[in-house]
This record gives C-alpha cells, structure tokens and sequence, in this order.
C-alpha cells in the first residue's frame, strides 16, 4: 500500500507518521510513505490545510478538525483500505444499556491484548407499525444514530493516538439485532463478538437475551457472553468444557492461543454422563502440544446436571472465563438441546466463550 504524507517537517508531521507506521505494521500491512514538503507540490495538487494525506485517488486534509479525529481518520483509511489485513476486529453491540457498557469495557481489554480494532454496533429494530406501513420514523432513526455517534465519540474523548488504547468506530443497521450482529461477524475476518449476556431494563431482558442466545449459537466468530454486573480482572484461569477426546486440533490452538495471551491456567472439564469413554491422559498430551504442560489440569465431575457441575466446579477453583464448543459434538450443544438457552446460568457468574 503507498500513501502520501503532505505538511511541513515537524512533530506533528512525525507523530502521523509514526502512527501510520504503526498501524499498518498491526495489521501486517505492507507500507510506502511519500512525504511531500515543497509548498508548490502542495499547491499544484490543490491542498489547502496541512497535514493532509493520500490513499488511493483521495485527498483528506486536518482541516478545522482535531489532530485526534484526523490521525484516527487516517488510521481506519489504510486499515479499510485493505480490509483490515490481518488485523484483529472486535464486534460489541450496543443498546446505550449498563450491560452493554459493561460488555464494551471487557472488549476494551481484550482489543488492548489483541491490538484489535473495536466495532460498535447498533441494531435500530422499527416497530411493527413501521413496518407494516413500510415508513420509517426517520426522526427517531436519527435520534439513535445521534446517540451512537455520541456515545463512540464520548469512548474516544480520552483517546491518545501513539499508545495501544484501540480504535473504536461505529455501525448504525436497521434490522433485527440477532440478524444484524450474525450478519456483521460473517463479514469480519479474524473476529469476536462481545456481548452482555441480558439487558438491565426488565421490559428488554428477554429480548436482549435471546439476541446473545441466538448470536452464541449461530455467530461466524467466536463470542464472549458477559454477564451483566462481572467486573474485569485479567485473566487467570480458563476452563474449557469438553465432551470427548475427540477434539479438532484447531480448536485445541485457539484455546491454547488464549490461554497464552494471559499465561493462564487452562482446566479441561469433563461432566461425566452414563457410557462416557474418554482418554483423558491423550486428551492432556494433545493439548500440551501446543501450550505449557504444567498449566494445564484435567477434571472429570460427576454430576446428573451438567450446568450446576460446571458451575460447582468454576466457583471453587475460582475460574476467570469459561469456555464452549458450539458445535453439535461439543458440550455447548448438548446444554442448548437442554433447554440451557433458558437457563444461562453460567454466564451469570462469570464470562463464557462459544468458540467454532
């Protein structure tokens, strides 16, 4: 990718490019900088406020903006410009609720651990009158788009460009927020969605926690489910339910990749149910390929109700997040052909992760 950096050689001037640099090298994209000084070169090419920048056939000068919201606008030019490369992505939906702040903030550290970019997200759902009549209330659509816009830009306020805080932009979508949220993840590449696991408002509680149900189960990236009052702490210890020794080693990878990020212990779980056969020391010696030996644990639970064992279990070894397998073989599986989507009650303790 080549881009021009218009101004004149200052701190200012190296600061953005510094921060091109350095955002380009987070994303594994390739970079060319050309820097233009010569004010008859700034003239000829039309430019009348500096720094200024261009990628492509576009020109975008700072204007009457503020350095912050300039550089930021550069940065999310040369990530867009080439999807993001390998860059991490981020998705947290939002409803302006305390669950939904409470999801951001635990996304807002993962994104600092996994230089990722942050992706707000806000589903405008019309009421059944707008859509039977087929008008939209524009002045309420903008009035939540208003409010995203404010919100985002509030996160930002103490935003310092040189440092690792992430980026943080945001999408307004009409539609249904299960649909909007599974739509966004499969258009993503290398991607999370975080999300609160209910709604603080008793009127949206079912709503908001079928929309997390839905999105567990049918997102194209793996999801933190995030219980509504969890307070982050760095991530100690990860428990990762498994229903068999049979397990992909790529899924063995991404936890061990997780379990890496933080140096944490990693326990495997084991409900044990009638007729259960599993080779527990194979299991073990998989995973050991590809993390720390020594953190890692076994423990097989005997219990008649696998959501009350796991629970027993994460409560008194003090686990920091719990993790699943969506797929049917997986033990996430089973407990949603359980009727776990009512229950949820492991996310209501601490953070889950629904991996592929």
């Amino acid at each position: 990718m080549n881009i021009t950096l218009y101004g004149k050689q200052s701190s200012l001037f190296n600061l953005m490019k510094t921060i091109a640099i350095k955002t380009a090298s987070k994303a594994h994209i390739p970079l060319n900088i050309n820097e233009v000084y010569d004010l008859n070169e700034l003239i000829e090419e039309g430019i009348m406020s500096i720094p200024a920048y261009q990628l492509s056939d576009s020109i975008s000068e700072r204007g009457k903006s503020e350095i912050s919201t300039f550089i930021k606008g550069m940065q999310f030019s040369i990530l867009e410009e080439s999807n993001y490369g390998q860059m991490n992505r981020i998705i947290v939906p939002t409803n302006f609720t305390k669950t939904s702040d409470n999801a951001l903030n635990y996304a807002l550290h993962i994104a600092k651990k996994k230089q990722a970019v942050i992706h707000l997200v806000h589903a405008y759902h019309p009421s059944p009158i707008e859509i039977d009549s087929a008008l939209l209330d524009h002045e309420i659509m903008k009035s939540r788009e208003d409010q995203l816009e404010k919100y985002a830009n509030g996160i930002n306020d103490t935003w310092i460009a040189i440092d690792d805080d992430p980026l943080i932009n945001y999408h307004f979508e009409i539609g249904m927020a299960a649909d909007i949220i599974n739509k966004f993840s499969r258009n993503v590449d290398h991607g999370y969605v975080v999300m609160g696991s209910s709604d603080d408002n008793p009127l949206m509680k079912n709503i908001f926690g079928s929309v997390s149900t839905s999105v567990a189960t049918n997102a194209n990236s793996p999801v933190f489910i995030i219980p509504q009052d969890y307070m982050y702490k760095e991530i100690e210890k990860i428990g990762f339910c498994v229903s068999d020794d049979r397990i992909d080693p790529s899924l063995v990878k991404q936890m061990a990749d997780w379990a890496h990020l933080y140096n944490a212990e990693l326990h495997l779980i084991h409900i044990k149910q009638a007729n259960d056969e599993l080779d527990s020391s194979a299991l073990v010696k998989l995973f050991s390929k590809y993390y720390h030996s020594e953190l890692i644990t076994y423990k097989e639970i005997d219990s008649m109700n696998m959501v009350d064992g796991i629970n027993i279990y994460s409560e008194a070894v003090g686990l920091d997040l719990l993790s699943m397998n969506r797929k049917k073989r997986g033990l996430f599986g089973k407990l949603f052909h359980r009727s776990f989507t009512k229950r949820m009650t492991i996310s209501s303790r601490i953070p889950l992760l629904v991996v592929n």
